[in-house]
């Protein structure tokens, strides 16, 4: 460690890289012994980022053993020591027994949790190596318990500070997929798992649906662009669904967009003006939201709203105008918003009718990101599979694009109707319709 006016080294390193034209570009760097220098702190000072990857021993492919794993301890042994980012792994053996736990190298950290940058030259804030297979979190099922995840936080206490928070989800997704793998009963199929996967079932937007309906009965939106009853009856004939076709879910979507900005918006301005780069919308601020609203804490509200009320109808009266925007009612619905944006990395670089011929179609989406079904324009389900070991002819098998990387071949979009619409196709192959002989 370093006494107070030790200088600390840095070093400069200028790395060629090769171009696709064959040139060569420098990249200067700065490095300390922790890592480099990847920008300054508020005040000013040098931050150096330390990463797992930077460390070579944090490199390697011990994970390909998890194929010759026989039980969930050797399993998570194996992981536990595996060179690779952080992943969620779900594991279960022919016991019975199951577990989750994190792929890749922990940090062991001492004198702080990794939330903040600390400064590590004094030697009592820093990393020890690698948490040991023994005091790595896990999380083990028992009997007749279910293990499942929507990026949400696994662990607490202890388990979490040695994990750190680098921004789990929240609870919205993940308490939705537990609700519906409670729902079922006795022997669990493929077409149940499926099902669950498919869910768009808006059960976060629920409540806020009651509160919208209250306020579109407030005097403050008089004169509004558009009829507020008409909004309130879509919102009453809502099915509680987030399909393509459905207004009342992006009425509540939009409105819950606009209501968290105006609400946090000046609690964090403060927040921003000292670091620019700093976004609400990365916390978990939903449970906090909702007490707001519910509470409305007098001191917690001002200019320009009279009080929480006038807030929500002021809210209310911009998401009025935007339906108007739109054309209306009928034009107002959560698919236009929502389409597919699957676009090809040559689409990037190529004249527009090339690249579209790439592209997959923008077709309207149901689900979104806070429900089982994650579907958003440019985020969604890189596949979905579902199958038990000796049962493979019953798998269900989704890939949103072709096995095929030729856009001449019939074969380069196949599957992805049945990935959009989640209609279940097998996971084993069909009959034989092709052969393809290599000869020398």
């Amino acid at each position: 460690y370093y006494k107070e006016g030790d200088s600390v080294e840095f070093e400069e390193r200028v790395d060629l890289v090769e171009r696709h034209d064959g040139d060569t570009e420098e990249v200067a760097s700065t490095w300390t012994e922790w890592g480099p220098i990847v920008g300054r702190t508020i005040k000013g000072k040098p931050l150096a980022y330390r990463w797992t990857f930077h460390d070579p021993a944090a490199l390697n492919f011990d994970v390909l053993n998890l194929g010759e794993a026989r039980t969930v301890d050797e399993a998570l042994a194996i992981a536990g020591g595996s060179g690779m980012p952080n992943q969620n792994m779900f594991v279960a053996d022919r016991s019975g027994e199951a577990a989750w736990a994190l792929t890749g190298k922990l940090p062991k950290r001492f004198g702080f949790d990794g939330r903040f940058p600390v400064t590590w030259t004094f030697g009592d804030r820093g990393w020890d190596g690698y948490l040991a297979p023994a005091e790595r979190p896990v999380k083990r099922a028992t009997a007749g318990q279910a293990l499942w995840s929507g990026n949400q936080r696994k662990v607490s206490g202890d388990d979490l500070v040695k994990i750190g928070d680098n921004g789990f989800d929240d609870a919205l997704r993940a308490g939705q997929i537990e609700r519906r793998l409670s729902e079922l009963d006795g022997q669990v199929t493929p077409a149940d798992l499926l099902e669950i996967q498919l869910d768009h079932r808006a059960d976060w937007a629920m409540r806020w649906s009651e509160v919208l309906k209250t306020t579109l009965t407030s005097d403050y939106l008089e004169e509004a662009e558009v009829d507020p009853g008409e909004v309130l009856a879509a919102l009453e004939s809502w099915d509680g669904l987030a399909t393509s076709t459905s207004i009342g879910y992006r009425i509540v979507r939009r409105w819950h967009s606009l209501l968290t900005a105006r609400t946090l918006d000046p609690i964090f301005a403060k927040t921003v003006q000292k670091d620019p780069a700093f976004r609400y919308w990365r916390l978990r601020y939903e449970d906090a939201l909702w007490a707001l609203h519910r509470d409305e804490p007098p001191h917690l509200v001002g200019p320009p709203y009279a009080n929480w009320s006038d807030l929500r109808a002021r809210v209310t009266r911009e998401l009025l105008a935007e339906i108007d925007d739109a054309g209306g009612l009928n034009r107002f619905t959560w698919g236009e918003v929502n389409r597919l944006e699957m676009r090809h990395p040559f689409a990037l670089i190529l004249p527009g009718m090339i690249a579209d011929f790439l592209n997959m179609p923008p077709d309207p989406q149901s689900g979104d990101s806070r429900l089982p079904r994650v579907a958003r324009p440019q985020h969604g389900a890189s596949l979905r599979i579902i199958v038990a070991p000796g049962r493979e002819d019953e798998g269900i098998l989704h890939l949103p694009g072709g096995q095929s990387g030729n856009p001449l071949s019939p074969y380069y979009r196949a599957g992805h109707a049945a990935w959009l619409a989640g209609d279940p196709t097998p996971l084993q192959p069909g009959p034989l319709r092709h052969r393809l002989t290599l000869q020398p």
